[in-house]
């Protein structure tokens, strides 16, 4: 008799999953926490994660992290979201125009390999020290991860469907929005997700070179006086907010993937 195989639903399958990773975290922060108090490390150098956790608890409970925490993540949120509208709305057309792809192309990736860190100091002579300047330096080295990502899922949409909507007689507006977005929304998702961590590092490396308030200058100020557990705790914050934005994107992204399927 054949034996029938069971189908194991994708939602099963990612709970099949969690566990691992959170295993895996939790092994490797135990381990952590065990050498820090077995070998008793220079606590200038690193700290346990009980003590980086008990920072974070009293940043919170006294409310010292809200107010750089609420300036940076206004940065990123808008610079990220302007780069976003920019670079998908340029890719799709890039991606659309063999002719405007071979004039751009050679830009693109050279501006892409360029050092946009080191160009963060211009900016903040040119926009100051405030929200500006965050936001100048989160779309510069956000805009050109979903830029290329946008440009690859455009132009990997098959031209069947593209002759298509020439013979139904679709407007260049409904090409756009009904063939070339969908198609290219998979790749779409995946430069957003590039996008976030570097998004992030944008918003320390402003406040790194001038701010009067955000997670850097935070990270700054505990440097020069020493603070490792306060530079852990910040770091680690950093990180937490990088894996939940990136998980949000992953989730839509795999809707995306199964969408196309």
């Amino acid at each position: 008799m054949p034996t029938r195989t069971r189908r194991t639903s994708p939602a099963r399958r990612a709970a099949l999953r969690t566990p691992y990773g959170v295993i895996s975290i939790v092994a490797g922060l135990l381990l952590w926490e065990l050498l820090v108090r077995v070998f008793e490390p220079n606590p200038l150098v690193i700290v346990a994660p009980s003590t980086i956790a008990a920072t974070l608890w009293e940043l919170f409970r006294t409310g010292s992290i809200w107010p750089d925490l609420i300036v940076s993540m206004q940065g990123f949120a808008i610079g990220y979201v302007l780069a976003a509208v920019v670079a998908i709305a340029l890719g799709l057309a890039i991606g659309a125009s063999t002719i405007l792809y071979r004039w751009t192309n050679p830009w693109v990736n050279a501006l892409y390999a360029t050092p946009i860190i080191g160009l963060a100091p211009l900016m903040i002579i040119i926009f100051g020290f405030g929200l500006q300047s965050k936001v100048a330096v989160v779309i510069a080295l956000v805009i050109f991860p979903i830029l290329i990502n946008t440009v690859a899922g455009a132009r990997a949409v098959s031209t069947d469907y593209r002759e298509l909507a020439v013979v139904y007689q679709a407007s260049r507006f409904e090409t756009f929005t009904k063939v070339l977005f969908p198609g290219a929304l998979p790749f779409i998702l995946t430069g957003l997700r590039l996008a976030v961590g570097r998004g992030l590092i944008g918003v320390v490396v402003a406040d790194l070179f001038g701010a009067s308030s955000g997670l850097g200058l935070n990270l700054q100020q505990s440097a020069q006086s020493f603070d490792t557990p306060n530079i852990f705790a910040v770091t680690v914050l950093l990180a937490f907010l990088g894996i939940v934005l990136t998980g949000v994107i992953e989730f839509f992204e795999h809707r995306a993937h199964r969408g196309m399927k």
